[in-house]
């Protein structure tokens, strides 16, 4: 009764009472949670695992039940073994995954030949990745080899793009990321190298590279705004992304630092 008054309106007892009062985002996710319990129930067994699996992917979270459906139904779902490398370092990106079950560990090779791999992360159940090739359009920067036996769902680049890409990148132009800026209502992230950023940049910006956006975004402040920007906006779409997964709300500038108007610290020299 409480929850369905309109913003601003009294509501008087008449007489002595007892009442129940819930945090209206609490009720929300309650009756929606029950929602999609049935809804879980009308698909078929296949679908129903896949979606369930999907549900508690971070990458998921912010979708509809119905948009999370179609995303299954594009999914495919394959076993994987102890061992077997799902993504290699220096492959071409075709595939978005979700670990559905199981354990694997993110590697990246040493720069030096005779380097050993650097252990970047684990991932558990529910965990995605691939994205970063897909959305920059070039060729996998780690492989991601599973520690225990388990399953994988794994969605191809053209339902990427359909379904996912437009959903969980937000983009920015150049002058609503100016109106933020000054308005100081957004943090402004660069995701590029330390030798790029020390180059030009934008005003009052912070670097957190590409690479180490996984572990270093985990310490920002989920009520604020970030905009992420490289030189094209490719890099910075792969790091919105991630962002997004973390729950962070995190936007792309649309076309990079190489077509900002505006004002810039440091000289753009090069490419």
């Amino acid at each position: 009764m409480l929850y369905t008054i309109p913003a601003g309106a009294v509501l008087q007892l008449t007489r002595s009472s007892i009442y129940i009062v819930i945090d209206g985002t609490r009720l929300d996710g309650i009756l929606s949670s029950a929602h999609e319990r049935r809804s879980l129930d009308s698909l078929d067994d296949q679908l129903r695992a896949r979606a369930a699996a999907l549900m508690t992917a971070p990458a998921f979270k912010r979708l509809t039940f119905d948009h999370v459906v179609r995303c299954a139904e594009a999914m495919q779902s394959w076993p994987a073994a102890a061992g077997e490398e799902i993504v290699v370092e220096g492959d071409t990106g075709d595939f978005f995954y979700v670990l559905e079950s199981g354990q694997a560990e993110v590697v990246r090779r040493g720069d030096a030949p005779r380097q050993p791999a650097t252990s970047l992360a684990r991932l558990r159940a529910g965990a995605s990745f691939g994205e970063e090739a897909l959305l920059q359009g070039g060729l996998r920067n780690a492989t991601v080899r599973m520690l225990s036996d388990g399953r994988v769902l794994r969605l191809d680049k053209t339902d990427f793009e359909r379904l996912l890409k437009s959903e969980l990148v937000s983009e920015l132009d150049a002058a609503a990321v100016h109106l933020m800026i000054h308005r100081g209502v957004a943090d402004i992230i660069d995701c590029r190298s330390e030798e790029e950023w020390e180059l030009w940049r934008l005003p009052g910006s912070r670097l957190i590279p590409l690479r180490e956006v996984r572990e270093r975004a985990r310490g920002l402040d989920a009520s604020r705004d970030y905009v992420v920007y490289c030189r094209t906006g490719r890099r910075s779409n792969a790091a919105a992304f991630l962002m997004r997964q973390m729950g962070l709300r995190s936007h792309s500038l649309a076309g990079g630092i190489a077509g900002w108007p505006f004002e810039v610290e440091g000289l753009p020299l090069g490419d």
